[in-house]
């Protein structure tokens, strides 16, 4: 059995709907720490993960841990008409195959929707991000993350390519480029010095309108680069996460939606 209920039920909207770009059907991984939404793109070169704690639910209990597989069209058209002052509260017994979301303002129940539990994709890749050690970290406004994304899609890459040092970050893509310097605010960059030289990651536009409502709900984006992992691209959800980024690598890692991006 699972059961766990969000006061602020909108929150659930903003976490699940950028998966919908990705693909059709996603895998729900429940439990005692966490539940999570798994997809990944056709190609597989986009493997995405949708995370939240359990602390951060006002109620949250799993009987045991579980996987099954939900259609995202679904449940984004039931989340997706949520208001900001509903409560959602899920159930699921998934022997019966359904899952049930009631919605209340306040004490008073609004309505109630059910989706049914449906085949795990073919193409799940189980992906724990806690597993990986990034060595690299960059922070960026998300406001202009959104910018630096449109600009480069405007020329039809397909591909963005970031080099960082300890003092810069660029962006590069169709022989075009654009640089922001740590010196003047434009952005926050961990675990590079300067002996080190360059570390560069790839941010793949195949996925472009997923990456850009995720960037919509947090102040700041996060680029993880690592030799030993895929790059990794996530997108906090401000109500859900830690009030400190800097400094506290793990603790964003272990924050809600990041997508990763993987190559054959």
């Amino acid at each position: 059995m699972l059961e766990f209920k969000l006061v602020q039920g909108n929150l659930l909207k903003k976490v699940v709907s950028p998966l919908v770009h990705i693909a059709t059907r996603a895998t729900v991984i429940a439990t005692p720490e966490s539940i999570s939404l798994q997809t990944s793109s056709p190609n597989l070169m986009v493997i995405a993960v949708a995370r939240i704690n359990s602390y951060r639910f006002d109620r949250f209990y799993t009987g045991q841990s579980c996987s099954v597989g939900i259609e995202l069209n679904a449940l984004d058209a039931i989340l997706s008409t949520t208001d900001d002052d509903e409560s959602i509260t899920v159930r699921s017994l998934f022997l019966e195959n359904l899952v049930s979301f009631t919605f209340r303002i306040g004490i008073h129940q609004t309505r109630t929707e059910e989706a049914y539990v449906v085949q795990i994709p073919n193409n799940h890749v189980n992906i724990d991000e806690s597993e990986y050690n990034y060595d690299v970290a960059v922070g960026i406004p998300s406001e202009e993350f959104r910018h630096i994304l449109l600009y480069f899609r405007s020329f039809r890459g397909g591909a963005v390519f970031v080099s960082v040092t300890d003092s810069q970050v660029r962006f590069r893509s169709v022989g075009r480029e654009i640089i922001l310097i740590k010196e003047n605010g434009d952005c926050i960059i961990g675990g590079v010095e300067e002996s080190d030289g360059e570390c560069r990651l790839r941010l793949n536009l195949y996925t472009m309108n997923s990456i850009f409502e995720a960037s919509q709900h947090c102040p700041t984006a996060w680029l993880f680069g690592s030799q030993d992992a895929p790059d990794m691209l996530n997108c906090p959800v401000e109500q859900l996460v830690d009030d400190q980024y800097e400094g506290e690598l793990k603790n964003v890692l272990l924050c809600v939606v990041p997508m990763f991006e993987t190559y054959a």
